[in-house]
């Protein structure tokens, strides 16, 4: 979760929370469109060819900090299993009887 340190965006103003799946950096500039008062696309154009959910910010408005500690573990993993389910559909299961699937972290290893 970061904080909008300052912004010339209408509708995300400065100390705004905002989730989302942010580069590796202490700080980050984004181009946000389509802003409402749940959140915003990025699109910055070198991002432009990741998947949405990457470019995807909610703005947090006043959540429990208790809250978002669960938050930062538990939804990655809830958009990891409709990525892999879309996936495998699309391919019609790779043609598989079986799918076993297993992750570096052990939050998504099933």
């Amino acid at each position: 979760i970061g904080t909008v340190v300052a912004s010339r965006c209408p509708g995300l103003v400065q100390d705004t929370r905002v989730y989302g799946y942010y580069p590796m950096s202490s700080f980050v500039v984004l181009k946000p469109d389509q802003v409402t008062e749940h959140g915003f696309k990025d699109v910055t154009p070198h991002r432009e060819n990741l998947p949405s959910v990457y470019n995807a910010y909610t703005i947090q408005g006043s959540m429990d900090p208790a809250i978002e500690d669960v938050l930062m573990t538990v939804r990655p993993l809830y958009i990891t299993s409709y990525l892999i389910d879309d996936d495998l559909a699309l391919n019609n299961d790779f043609n598989a009887d079986q799918v076993i699937l297993s992750s570096a972290s052990s939050k998504t290893a099933i």
